[in-house]
């Protein structure tokens, strides 16, 4: 597994991460934060992600780098991340990889089908789960 080289992306310092937990005032999961420490984020290859409930896969456009993150408007999530969902990548089909920063299932990532259900505030009714860790979802990417 590996990114398309792109000089728009780059790793995460500690500094960075710390800026990004102060902003959304929750602390990341180690193993997503090692992720961030050890890859620029960006375009993975490969990119199809299989997607539980028989959605069978979609593509992944691009997971977010540490300045995606640090840069991302988050008042537009701000429902999501009341609820301790955090946006940490997009599919081509404009549905939203999610990673869980709620205490009870910290660090699983989950497809987020937003155009099934309104938006405000999501119900999170299309909710699916992917991987039990970021680690666990680029295992899974073919």
């Amino acid at each position: 597994m590996r990114f398309v080289e792109n000089t728009k992306f780059r790793k995460a310092s500690e500094d960075e991460i710390s800026k990004l937990e102060d902003r959304i005032q929750m602390y990341l999961p180690e193993n997503y934060k090692f992720f961030l420490l050890k890859n620029s984020g960006g375009i993975p290859i490969p990119d199809r992600c299989p997607i539980s409930a028989g959605i069978g896969e979609d593509k992944l456009q691009l997971i977010y780098s540490i300045i995606h993150l640090n840069n991302y408007d988050f008042s537009y999530w701000g429902e999501i991340i009341e609820v301790e969902y955090i946006p940490i990548g997009v599919f081509t089909s404009s549905s939203f990889l999610l990673m869980s920063l709620n205490e009870r299932t910290l660090g699983e990532i989950f497809y987020w089908d937003c155009h099934t259900e309104e938006f405000e505030p999501p119900t999170f009714n299309a909710l699916l789960p992917v991987a039990d860790t970021i680690s666990d979802l680029l295992l899974k990417l073919y």
